[in-house]
């Protein structure tokens, strides 16, 4: 204002000034007082020095990007468009048609129309002139900036295109762009790598935009990701996409890094959510070297914060993933490294959270249930966010403890609903873990209809096919299951079966469990032949899917060996399934190089699947395998091994033997799980019992007490708290010692009516049981 005063509006140096007032307002974030500026600037600016001269032309641009983002923000504000065609017509008359600067202006004007909310009858000529921006940097070199970014520029456009209006000509030539766009990359590569500056001729003009080979790097994840989105999603092609990518950004060396983390990354999860978890590890293993060799040159503590965060995001993946094939002690380690690391670094308090999460699901796998629960209530109380709220839920319904999942969740909804936001991908949630504790406590007709009105939510929200949507669906059929209405429940699994197998594929996981349910459901109904066909068909391909090994797959071998079984006719049958899960896991233990599993591992798993169809003594000789080679580590799973062998002699009427891995057993687990009070009440629990079979009641008596105190002291479920001084009272009672038997009950009773009430079931048994 003072060289205006003094100069005159239009002197060179007040516009100077001006200039730099305009751009300072839009970097402190006043876009529309550096629009304002402008406005008038840019005439004098034209007066000045003329409509094409440089200075003018850069008004002019900068004018354009502020009129963009004041729309992003949804201010009035004029059209840039306009604008933006006028700036391509001056630079082509100072320039050239060619020009860098010609090709900018029009790849913005293109960028200008995407901006646009309202982009009905506009594709055709979008893809027109992208095409027509492509095709005019054909003369340039592969490498060249414009030649790359025009290509990325038409890859979006094709895709906003089939997201508006999908069609097979426009998925067929979005995937010619993406292959061509590919094979450009490939040029530019090659290029990047077989000439060197030297090695020019002399004289030769060199390419007045060459691509820096970190830009190139970018430009190579865009290309492969946007290639892999093409196909359908999971598919091979799509997943081969990733890897080309990937093996690329490897081979460029340093200036790849973080892109290559990127696409891997990506890659991880495609495997992940399509069930191939075990290929997944290897790529965020890759990812995580990566992070850890560019955080070893972060410099400044900013760098070196978000290098950290970074690295616990890494972590975090590499550790659901192996949560994911079963490795969940592996798991469990690297999330709890983790969280220490994270915090030691400096890593965000966001991703610290998450990876606290995570970690609370694995300890929940492990069978560290109140060390979960704990964990997660921590994060709960400590920032009230609703997603915590349906984390710890979600670790309540895997305890059965739907009771507190049901009364932690249920204000939840109501504080959603008085804000307004129940409707609401987070509202769904909390909705369907509702949905779901009104199942486990037997409340299907609830459920059902619960269920229903998640479906209702979801449909408009997500769309009638997304994925959560179709899950919600497959719950509502089951609850129909639930309530013996099994026409009804396999006419909606069907249905889902369609819907999924449209979606998702036929191979995909989720279509996979429909199939399953599908089968079982049959079965409730008597149709035992149609039920054997579809369960043979689900264990097939749960097997090329998920591996002959995977928890999925095992749990469906045992669903048709129990059909099998019904059938009556069908022995031989059940031994060749047999001895085909037997050498999965005779396979699985010889793989032992990449770290996957072991042949203890290996023993532990077959004995689990064992000891669910009830074979316990097959299983006890599995168990005991692991325990032996697992021996030298004594950990959690030689504790699990140890547990299973006890388990597998206290079915077999093996009490001293049993009683004698429980004497092993408490110490151990006093060692490895201090935290999980209810695994050593159990525990406790399964010792006293063989002891009262053996009729040691003396010995039993004090195991018990101690089983009641521990649960006391856990203070996290009282109903069970009660039940133990049930069954101490029961034991008494059967080895007639009656007045301590009397007194256990009167505890029993007193305990239950003032922590569970008085008309509660298992304060009733107590009374009952007195009487």
């Amino acid at each position: 204002d003072g060289r205006r005063a003094l100069l005159g509006f239009d002197a060179p140096s007040t516009l100077d000034a001006w200039w730099w007032r305009a751009r300072t307002r839009y970097w402190s974030g006043d876009a529309a007082g550096a629009d304002a500026d402008l406005v008038l600037l840019i005439p004098a600016l034209q007066r000045q020095r003329g409509e094409d001269d440089a200075l003018t032309l850069d008004a002019m641009k900068f004018r354009a990007t502020t009129l963009r983002v004041l729309a992003r923000d949804g201010a009035i504000a004029d059209d840039p468009l306009p604008l933006v065609r006028r700036i391509a017509v001056l630079e082509t008359a100072r320039f050239g048609p060619g020009a860098d600067q010609v090709l900018a202006s029009r790849m913005m004007a293109v960028e200008v129309q995407l901006d646009r909310e309202d982009r009905e009858g506009l594709w055709p000529g979008l893809i027109a002139e992208a095409r027509g921006i492509v095709d005019d940097t054909a003369d340039r070199a592969p490498g060249a900036t414009p030649a790359l970014r025009s290509r990325d520029l038409l890859a979006r456009v094709l895709r906003d295109a089939r997201a508006a209006h999908s069609s097979p000509e426009l998925a067929a030539s979005g995937l010619a762009a993406a292959i061509a766009r590919c094979a450009h990359v490939d040029r530019a590569i090659e290029e990047s790598t077989s000439v060197e500056p030297a090695s020019r001729a002399p004289g030769a003009d060199p390419d007045p935009s060459p691509v820096s080979p970190e830009h190139l790097a970018n430009e190579i994840a865009h290309a492969w990701t946007d290639l892999s989105r093409w196909y359908a999603p999971h598919s091979a092609e799509a997943l081969d996409a990733l890897r080309a990518g990937a093996d690329r950004l490897r081979e460029l060396g340093a200036a790849g890094r973080r892109s290559e983390i990127d696409v891997r990354d990506d890659l991880g999860s495609a495997l992940r959510d399509a069930g191939h978890a075990t290929e997944a590890l290897a790529e965020f293993e890759r990812s995580l070297a990566l992070e850890l060799s560019l955080a070893a040159e972060a410099s400044t503590p900013e760098d070196r914060r978000t290098a950290a965060t970074r690295l616990a995001q890494s972590r975090y993946a590499l550790g659901a993933t192996l949560r994911g094939i079963g490795r969940n002690a592996e798991g469990e380690a690297v999330l709890a490294d983790a969280i220490e690391i994270a915090q030691h670094d400096g890593a965000s308090p966001q991703i610290i959270s998450e990876i606290r999460a995570a970690r609370a699901l694995a300890l929940q796998d492990l069978g560290r249930s109140d060390e979960a629960a704990a964990e997660m209530r921590a994060l709960y109380d400590a920032s009230g966010e609703v997603g915590h709220a349906i984390d710890l839920a979600a670790v309540y319904l895997r305890s059965d403890r739907a009771a507190e999942a049901e009364a932690l969740l249920r204000p939840v909804l109501a504080r959603l609903e008085a804000e307004g936001s129940a409707e609401t991908a987070q509202g769904s949630r909390v909705i369907g873990n509702l949905a779901l504790a009104a199942c486990q406590l037997g409340r299907d007709a609830e459920a059902a209809a619960t269920y229903d009105r998640l479906y209702e939510l979801q449909s408009r929200i997500l769309g009638p096919d997304h994925r959560d949507t179709l899950i919600t669906l497959h719950n509502r059929a089951q609850e129909e299951r639930h309530l013996g209405r099994y026409a009804e429940a396999a006419r909606r699994f069907e249905s889902v079966l369609a819907r999924r197998t449209a979606a998702l594929g036929a191979d995909d996981p989720h279509t996979l469990s429909t199939l399953s349910a599908l089968a079982g459901t049959v079965a409730d109904a008597g149709d035992l032949p149609r039920a054997r066909e579809l369960s043979e068909r689900v264990v097939a391909e749960t097997r090329a899917v998920l591996g002959e090994t995977d928890p999925q797959t095992l749990r469906r071998i045992r669903d048709l060996d129990g059909i099998l079984a019904r059938l009556g006719d069908a022995q031989q049958d059940r031994d060749v399934l047999a001895d085909q899960v037997r050498a999965g896991f005779v396979s699985a233990e010889s793989v032992t190089d990449d770290g996957t599993t072991s042949p203890g591992l290996a023993a532990l798993r077959y004995a689990d699947h064992l000891a669910r169809q009830n074979r316990y003594g097959d299983a006890l000789v599995e168990y005991s395998r692991a325990r032996d080679a697992l021996s030298d580590t004594a950990g959690i799973d030689w504790l699990r091994a140890e547990r299973g062998a006890a388990e597998c002699s206290k079915r077999l009427g093996a009490y001293r033997e049993a009683a004698d891995a429980y004497a092993r057993i408490v110490p151990q687990l006093e060692r490895l799980l201090p935290g999980d009070h209810w695994a050593l009440a159990d525990t406790l629990n399964d010792q006293s019992i063989v002891l009262s079979h053996l009729g040691l009641v003396d010995a039993m008596v004090p195991v018990q007490q101690r089983a009641i105190q521990v649960a006391d002291g856990a203070g996290s479920d009282p109903e069970r708290a009660v039940q133990l001084r049930i069954w101490l009272g029961r034991r008494l009672a059967e080895a007639r010692r009656f007045p301590e038997a009397l007194a256990a009950y009167d505890d029993a009773a007193e305990t239950g009516a003032r922590t569970i009430g008085a008309e509660h079931a298992v304060t009733l048994d107590a009374t009952d049981d007195r009487a």
